[in-house]
């Protein structure tokens, strides 16, 4: 239940509803679970910043999906060797397969998620 309602905080419209959904819902345990209260409002509002983003990139960010799916194909190849002869090889394997990832992020061929060209050159 807890869960599912932090989860409705998430799952508001914008940023200004997303933050009256958690006062609310801080006050509504201020009495009966303090601790839990307190929790709220000072660790959900960082998780607040995928609000920064579009509507669309916002789920990416919040789920694991990505990274299950990156141990899920560690996982696959490493089982079609078996036994590896070291430890070293095992690595190698491992960071062949996490270059081939990143080399697919960073050429789009395998798009997760398209940010406008503006936003990924602003200056920092």
């Amino acid at each position: 239940m807890l869960a599912e309602e932090i989860r409705h905080v998430f799952d508001s419209p914008d940023l200004p509803r997303a933050q009256d959904q958690l006062t609310r819902l801080s006050k509504q345990y201020e009495k009966s679970h303090p601790a839990y209260s307190s929790w709220l409002s000072k660790n959900i509002p960082e998780g607040l910043s995928v609000f920064a983003f579009e509507e669309t990139h916002r789920k990416k960010l919040r789920t694991s999906d990505i990274m299950e799916n990156t141990n899920r194909q560690l996982k696959t190849r490493t089982r079609l060797i078996g036994l590896f002869p070291n430890e070293s090889s095992l690595l190698r394997l491992a960071s062949a397969l996490l270059n081939e990832l990143s080399d697919d992020w960073e050429c789009d061929t395998k798009s997760y998620m398209n940010f406008p060209k503006q936003a990924l050159d602003s200056p920092s």
